[in-house]
């Protein structure tokens, strides 16, 4: 039975695309040697980890790895291994072939007939979406490739409870007030918890406020129903879901309208000046001159800057005193979204409670404020967060998921332009500029 399982490994690799499948020296070698602790499939048993869509596989190198297997573990109660060479780099070749990423592998079957499934008859975007076509309630997959192997593509689809997408656990609140709220745990602290409901709304709640928390240790995605053939062309398209990139084309969305910019609800700050006069007034009464004075902190989020952000020039150097956060945080529904050197959060505006970051690294060469991480915040229209980046690429990102949408160049000449402008919007359009003339 063990041969039988392994036999299909292989065969999956030839089906995948990986080449020339193990020579039976490999094959017969990983049954005595291997399968005992690491599974006849590959994937673990209680006396060893698994071998196929291992994260921490997958980052190390081929020679990492035929020092494993040659010197083995000791203090795990691995053994090292005197293997022929022949066979030692067809382990390492097996190993590395069941930890490359999707979108490292070819990948048999018609793409073009799997995005017909997946957004066709497998229902797949009625939950999912892709470069900013479908819907917000799982998780986004435009970068599903690069996340995931051949093999847990597949798993998803026939076997959705066997791997929870962290921020995606299902839980139940029953709240002290009375009723429940049913969701995806987003994000949780031991005071407060993010529940994003199952039409996609963004719900932070103290705990305080919750008499129990339910923990559904199942996933919500069904079985996905097609025959072999439409599975295999669904596995080929998602494996080639490897990021949104600069100029993709993606279908309007509802969701925050321009109307609902013109006259804002109370409580909203939907623009950088709050709304389209400029006049940057709120016409909230709470505060007002009798108790300016008794205005105390509330709360504290602080906007990390880590040596990925903190760029080591001349001018950065001279003029980092007078770094410091120009971003005008919007608030939307009690949700608020702040930004900082290449990143935007999503907080709970009551509380400061970080529910998502986007951010993505600095990017070397700038000079003046872009340089500096300038940044003055995001605009919203429909579902998306407009974003301007410090090299002057305008970027919309999910206000829910936190995910890339779309991204354009806003720069046409090979120079070195920057961006951190917070962007306007009016009507159907995104206003933006460049930094530096």
């Amino acid at each position: 039975m063990a041969v039988a399982r392994l036999s299909l490994i292989f065969s999956l690799l030839l089906v995948c695309g990986f080449g020339q499948a193990p020579d039976e020296d490999v094959r017969q070698t990983y049954v005595k040697l291997c399968s005992g602790c690491h599974g006849a499939d590959a994937r673990g048993s209680q006396q060893g980890p698994g071998l196929s869509g291992n994260l921490r596989l997958r980052k190390r190198s081929a020679q990492s790895l035929r020092n494993v297997i040659v010197r083995g573990i000791p203090a795990a109660g691995m053994p090292g291994f005197d293997l022929p060479a022949a066979t030692l780099d067809g382990l390492v070749g097996l190993v590395v072939s069941l930890n490359a990423s999707a979108s490292e592998t070819s990948v048999e079957g018609d793409r073009a007939a799997g995005n017909e499934v997946f957004f066709g008859k497998g229902q797949c975007s009625t939950c999912h979406m892709v470069s900013g076509r479908g819907a917000a309630v799982g998780p986004d997959l435009s970068s599903v490739a690069t996340e995931l192997t051949v093999d847990q593509l597949r798993d998803a689809l026939v076997n959705p409870g066997v791997r929870i997408v962290p921020g995606y656990e299902l839980v139940t609140l029953d709240l002290k007030k009375g009723g429940s709220l049913r969701g995806f745990a987003r994000n949780r602290t031991a005071f407060e918890i993010s529940v994003q409901d199952l039409k996609g709304g963004l719900n932070p709640v103290l705990l305080d406020d919750v008499r129990d928390v339910r923990e559904e240790k199942v996933s919500l995605m069904p079985v996905v129903k097609a025959s072999e053939a439409e599975l295999q062309n669904t596995v080929a398209f998602l494996s080639s879901l490897n990021g949104v990139k600069a100029g993709m084309v993606v279908e309007k969305s509802g969701g925050v309208g321009f109307d609902r910019i013109l006259n804002p609800k109370l409580g909203d700050w939907l623009t950088y000046n709050g709304n389209l006069s400029g006049n940057r007034y709120s016409p909230l009464k709470q505060i007002d001159r009798t108790n300016v004075k008794k205005l105390k902190l509330e709360w504290a989020f602080s906007i990390p800057l880590w040596a990925q952000f903190l760029p080591d020039t001349p001018y950065f150097r001279e003029n980092m005193r007078y770094f410091g956060l120009e971003t005008v945080p919007l608030v939307v529904d009690g949700i608020m979204y702040a930004t900082g050197p290449n990143q935007v959060f999503a907080l709970n505006a009551a509380t400061g409670q970080q529910i998502w970051q986007y951010s993505r690294p600095r990017t070397p060469g700038l000079v003046s404020d872009p340089s500096l991480g300038t940044n003055r915040g995001v605009a919203i229209l429909g579902e998306n967060l407009f974003f301007v980046t410090d090299n002057a690429h305008l970027i919309a990102i999910h206000r829910v998921t936190g995910k890339l949408v779309w991204e354009t160049v806003m720069w046409d000449e090979a120079q070195k332009y920057g961006g951190t402008i917070g962007p306007l919007i009016v009507k159907d359009m995104v206003v933006a500029g460049v930094a530096g003339g």
